[in-house]
């Protein structure tokens, strides 16, 4: 499939065609998100072998490819789009079927105002009393008689081809298999017979299901074929929905109904989620780059000191040193992120403000360890005492058993045969 990133007015999510033909959530009636659901079928037995999908926005072109029929898809499918928040977005949709290189139908939608607060359901039904309106230009492009911005309906009469997706009906799962959706004459629910019964456990093979009965708009199905004998207390088999990835499904959240962090239904797409390198802002996301670069990190967020993420690629300037150091090397424990994103709340034990190991030396007092710091660190050499400050960060005092001559120290500890109670030699 081919797919572009849309930092547009809609985020096109969910664009896999099932090779089962069938697209749905697993019950639910109200995803989180909103978005629009195209259900593509026919309207009888056209011979369709090749099946082109188009859709794009005003500034991009978000799909446009090319599905063979059986092979990579049947009908009836479905195609998901979910919005990304911007309630005046708008697709505009290009479905057309081929037999060869005959063009059987082609159906064009410019949908507004995508929803943002439940899924609309968009029927294509392609049709062969639109047949006689196509012709193929010279770029090998499908012409339709009825111009740019109409289309043929299913009465094969050109119409408008803009659609206010306010006028749409609220998507359920299970729409693509209601016969009486948009006119389509697809099979409905009770045209097939019924499967056959389950044996009895050690027992014989079940019954055969009964005819079906007729549909409104399909024909009478054929009887149920015998059901197979029974097993006793056998595991149901793995499926769509049961909430664990299995086989060749790419996730499987239980639910698949396209919301943030989840799965697309059909369960071969994750929906919107932190680290698909296109940032959500109506998810909260600030930044995403598919992981931690040094201007985002890998939970989409604005790297800042005191996040509490060593982001090694975030370049921090030092504090008490005039420099700036490629790459964060600790995070305060206990800090919060500041409105300086390379400083955070407070000191700790274990890590400068700045995102820096602690360091006696570095010219920076970290309050939670030190209590005062002599010099720039300098590697390869011994820290020299200061007068108000010890080599080891800690303030010169008489007792401390450290002779700090730089603040007039002549010996330590004090009251002894050879040193006064100032540090002073006798």
């Amino acid at each position: 499939m081919k797919m572009r990133q849309a930092r547009g007015g809609l985020a096109l999510m969910g664009l896999s065609l099932s090779a089962a033909g069938i697209f749905t959530g697993c019950g639910e009636t109200a995803p989180s998100r909103g978005g629009l659901m195209l259900l593509v079928s026919t309207d009888g037995p056209l011979a369709i072998d090749r099946l082109d999908v188009e859709i794009a926005t005003a500034d991009d072109s978000l799909l446009a490819n090319e599905y063979r029929v059986p092979e990579e898809v049947t009908l009836p499918t479905t195609v998901a789009i979910i919005s990304n928040g911007n309630a005046t977005a708008q697709a505009t949709i290009r479905i057309t079927g081929w037999a060869g290189k005959t063009p059987l139908d082609r159906r064009d939608a410019i949908v507004t105002q995508i929803p943002t607060d439940r899924v609309a359901t968009l029927n294509v039904v392609l049709s062969a009393r639109c047949s006689d309106k196509l012709t193929v230009n010279a770029e090998g492009d499908v012409v339709s008689s009825c111009g740019d911005g109409s289309t043929c309906d299913n009465g094969g009469n050109c119409v408008t081809a803009t659609v206010a997706a306010s006028d749409l009906p609220t998507y359920r799962a299970g729409d693509e298999n209601d016969s009486g959706i948009g006119g389509a004459s697809a099979v409905a629910l009770d045209s097939g017979g019924s499967g056959g019964e389950s044996g009895l456990v050690d027992g014989d093979a079940g019954a055969g299901g009964s005819a079906g009965q007729n549909a409104t708009a399909g024909e009478s199905g054929a009887a149920g074929v015998s059901g197979s004998g029974g097993v006793e207390d056998q595991a149901p088999e793995p499926y769509c929905c049961d909430g664990t990835k299995n086989g060749g499904e790419i996730c499987d959240d239980g639910i698949n109904v396209g919301r943030y962090g989840g799965c697309m239904p059909g369960c071969m797409m994750f929906a919107p989620r932190c680290g698909d390198m296109l940032s959500d802002e109506s998810a909260g996301e600030e930044c995403d780059d598919g992981g931690q670069t040094p201007e985002c990190e890998a939970d989409c967020k604005e790297p800042r000191c005191g996040d509490g993420h060593v982001n090694k690629s975030f370049s921090v300037s030092l504090l008490g040193n005039p420099t700036t150091f490629n790459g964060e090397q600790c995070e305060p424990v206990g800090a919060v992120p500041t409105a300086i994103l390379d400083r955070a709340s407070i000191d700790a034990p274990n890590c400068d403000r700045d995102c820096t190991t602690v360091r006696c030396g570095d010219g920076y007092v970290n309050v939670a360890k030190e209590e005062c710091d002599p010099v720039f660190f300098v590697d390869g050499q011994k820290l020299q005492d200061r007068s108000n400050c010890d080599n080891d960060c800690t303030r010169p005092v008489c007792g401390d058993r450290h002779i700090n001559a730089a603040a007039g120290e002549q010996c330590d500890p004090p009251n002894t045969a050879r040193c006064d109670v100032n540090c002073k030699n006798k």
